[in-house]
C-alpha cells in the first residue's frame, strides 16, 4: 500500500493550508465507523456525531457511543446512553429504542431496513422504521454484522460465531472457537478479530479460512480498505513501515482510500495516491537486506548487505550471484554505484574498484589503477568510468582509455543514448565521441549533487547544492529550474520510462511533472527514513531503497500512469 499526507486542515474554517504533509483537528473520538463500500465516514465522540467523509451531524445524548454503523444509503444506526437511535441519511432521528441494559454491539443491514444488537443477554432484529422486534436468540453476544447479501447476520457469542437467517433467526452454519469482538467486511473477505488476538481472514461463502493470510502484532484499533484489503492496526499500515498515528483509538477508510486516524485528542486524515500499490521487493531465501537496486531491461540488480550483487528476473528467479569488489563479507558493505545492461551488470566497490560482469557472471572489467565514484556503458559497448581524481576514462578497457578533461569536485555521472554528463563543480555533458556538448548553467556560484539521463538520451535532469532541480535538453539547453529547497541528503532523481515524470528521493518521495517542474504528488513510504535509491521500469514501477543507516528495506511501487490530454 501506498499513502501520501492531504494538506487541508480540518475543523478550521473552509480549507485552510497547514504545514505540507499533514492534516489534522482536534476531537475527542471514542470511535470511528464507515459504510461497507468507505462512502461515508463518521466520528462519533461523548455527544455527537462528526462527519469526515458525507454522512450528517448528530447530537447524542451526553454518554456516548457504545456502537454504530452506516447502510449503503446512509442510514445510521447507534447504541449510546439513551438506547438506540435509528437516523436517515440527514441526520434526522427515525426511531428511539430502549430496553436493552447492556449493549455491546449492533449493525444496520445493508438497506437499512433492518439493525441487529449484541447484548449481554441476547442477539436480536428489529425493523428500523418502528423498531419492532423481528426475532431474538438468548445468550451473551460480543459482537454482530450483517453478511453483504442482507440474508445473514453473524454474532460472536460466548461459544463462538454464529451464521443466523435474517428470515427467522434460526441458525445457519458456524465457525472458530473464540467469538469475535470484531467484524469487517472487504470483496470476497470477512476479517474477524479476538480479544487478543490477530486479525483472521474468512472466505465469506464457506467460512473456512482463508490460507496464507497471516498479520502479526498487537491491534487495538483496525481498518480494512473497503476496495483493496488493505489493513490498519494500531495507526500502521501491515506489511509496511507507515505509521500514522501513536495512541491510536481507532481508523476508518474512505471508497477513496483516505485514512481516518482517531488519536489522543485529534483527527488525522492521510490520503492515498490513487490505485498506487507498494509491494516488497523479493529475494531468493536466505539471501540479505537489500541495501542497493538498479534496474536492466526487464530484470532487477540488488545488492545485499554483504556485498553480494544479484541480478532478478521479474519473478525473482535469480540469474547473476557475484561479489561487489572490495567486500569480502562479515561486515555491512555498499557499492558506490551499480548499474547494468541487457547482457550484465557492473558495480563500483567502497574502495573505488570497478568491475563488470557478463551475464553468466564471468568477469568483463576490471581495470587496473582507476580509483572510480561511477561507471556506465555507451550504447556502442565502451565503457565509461568516472574515477575520484575527477577523470573521465572512455573505451573499451577505461583503464587505459581516452581522457577527457578533468573535472573538478566530479560527483556523478549518468551514461545515455547519446553520450554521458559529469556533474560537479558545473555541469559537462560529453556525446558519444567524447566531444562536449554545450555548457549548462546552474547560476552563479551553485555545484551540482547529482545527474540523471532519459531513457531517450536526449534530457538530463541535475540536483544542485541548493536544493533545486534543473532540467536540460541534450545539448544543454535549460528547460525549467524548479526552486524546491530539497534537504542535502536528497542525492537521487530518476526518469519515468515514457519521460513525463521526474522521481525525487527523500522523505516523502516526490513526483514531479518532467515538462515543467511542478509537484505531481508527494509519496510518502515511511516516517522513518527516506528513499535514496530509486529506479525505474519500462513498466512504471518504481523500485525504491528506503530508510536510515539500520533500517533499510527495497519497495516495490505501482504509481498512477499519467492520463493523455486530449
Amino acid at each position: 500500500m501506498l499513502l501520501a499526507w492531504s494538506a487541508i486542515a480540518l475543523g478550521a474554517g473552509p480549507s485552510a493550508m497547514v504545514a505540507p504533509g499533514e492534516s489534522r483537528m482536534e476531537l475527542e473520538v471514542r470511535q470511528m465507523v464507515a459504510s461497507q463500500d468507505g462512502s461515508l465516514v463518521v466520528a462519533c465522540t461523548a455527544d455527537q456525531v462528526v462527519p469526515l467523509a458525507g454522512g450528517p451531524e448528530i447530537e447524542l445524548d451526553p454518554g456516548g457511543i457504545v456502537a454504530a454503523d452506516i447502510s449503503q444509503e446512509g442510514w445510521m444506526a447507534l447504541a449510546h446512553a439513551g438506547g438506540v437511535t435509528v437516523h436517515d441519511n440527514t441526520g434526522r432521528e427515525l426511531l428511539r429504542l430502549g430496553g436493552y441494559a447492556e449493549l455491546s454491539d449492533l449493525a444496520i443491514s445493508p438497506n437499512g431496513l433492518l439493525f441487529a444488537v449484541a447484548s449481554s443477554d441476547q442477539v436480536a432484529l428489529h425493523q428500523s422504521a418502528d423498531g419492532r422486534k423481528l426475532w431474538s436468540r438468548k445468550g451473551g453476544a460480543r459482537s454482530v454484522t450483517f453478511h453483504p447479501d442482507g440474508k445473514r447476520v453473524i454474532a460472536g457469542i460466548d461459544t463462538g460465531n454464529l451464521v443466523l437467517k435474517v428470515a427467522n433467526g434460526r441458525v445457519a452454519g458456524g465457525f472458530d472457537t473464540e467469538p469475535a469482538v470484531w467484524f469487517q467486511w472487504t470483496p470476497n473477505v470477512l476479517w474477524t478479530r479476538e480479544t487478543e488476538g490477530q486479525p483472521k481472514a474468512w472466505d465469506p461463502n464457506t467460512l473456512k479460512p482463508i490460507e496464507g493470510v497471516q498479520v502479526q502484532g498487537s491491534y487495538v484499533a483496525t481498518a480494512v480498505h473497503p476496495t483493496e484489503g488493505w489493513i490498519v492496526a494500531d495507526g500502521c499500515v501491515l506489511g509496511s513501515t507507515l505509521c500514522v498515528a501513536s495512541g491510536v483509538i481507532d481508523t476508518a477508510f474512505t471508497s477513496d482510500g483516505t485514512l481516518w486516524v482517531a488519536a489522543e485528542g485529534e483527527v488525522r486524515e492521510w490520503q492515498p495516491l490513487g490505485d498506487a500499490s507498494v509491494t516488497d521487493l523479493g529475494l531468493p531465501e536466505g539471501a540479505g537486506r537489500i541495501t542497493d537496486l538498479a534496474h536492466a531491461g526487464t530484470d532487477w540488480l540488488v545488492v545485499t548487505e554483504d556485498g553480494v550483487l544479484q541480478r532478478l528476473a521479474a519473478d525473482g528467479t535469480p540469474k547473476l550471484d557475484v561479489r561487489v569488489p572490495g567486500c569480502d563479507g562479515g561486515a555491512i558493505c555498499r557499492p558506490i554505484a551499480i548499474g547494468g545492461s541487457l547482457d550484465g551488470a557492473w558495480a563500483v566497490g567502497p574502495d573505488g574498484q570497478a568491475a563488470a560482469w557478463k551475464g553468466t557472471g564471468k568477469p568483463a572489467l576490471r581495470p587496473k589503477g582507476a580509483r572510480a565514484v561511477d561507471a556506465g556503458r555507451l550504447p556502442d559497448g565502451r565503457w565509461v568510468i568516472l574515477g575520484k581524481d575527477g577523470r573521465v576514462r572512455v573505451g573499451t578497457k577505461p583503464g587505459k582509455g581516452a581522457k577527457t578533461a578533468v573535472i573538478e569536485g566530479a560527483r556523478d555521472l549518468a551514461v545515455g543514448r547519446e553520450g554521458f554528463v559529469v556533474v560537479g563543480d558545473g555541469v559537462h555533458p560529453y556525446s558519444s565521441d567524447v566531444s562536449p556538448r554545450g555548457t549548462p548553467k546552474l547560476g552563479p556560484g551553485r555545484t551540482a549533487r547529482t545527474v540523471s539521463v532519459d531513457s531517450t538520451g536526449l534530457a538530463f535532469a541535475v540536483i544542485d547544492d541548493v536544493g533545486s532541480l534543473h532540467r536540460f535538453s541534450a545539448d544543454g539547453r535549460p528547460v525549467f529550474r524548479a526552486t524546491l529547497g530539497l534537504p542535502p541528503e536528497v542525492d537521487e532523481v530518476a526518469w519515468s520510462a515514457d519521460g513525463t515524470r521526474l522521481y525525487l528521493g527523500g522523505s516523502p518521495l516526490k513526483v514531479l511533472d518532467a515538462s515543467d517542474g511542478s509537484l505531481v504528488m508527494d509519496v510518502v513510504l515511511s516516517p522513518r527514513g527516506m528513499a535514496h535509491t530509486i529506479a525505474a521500469t519500462e513498466q512504471g514501477l518504481l523500485g525504491v531503497v528506503q530508510g536510515g543507516a539500520d533500517e533499510e528495506e527495497a519497495r516495490l511501487i505501482s504509481l498512477p500512469r499519467p492520463v493523455p490530454e486530449e
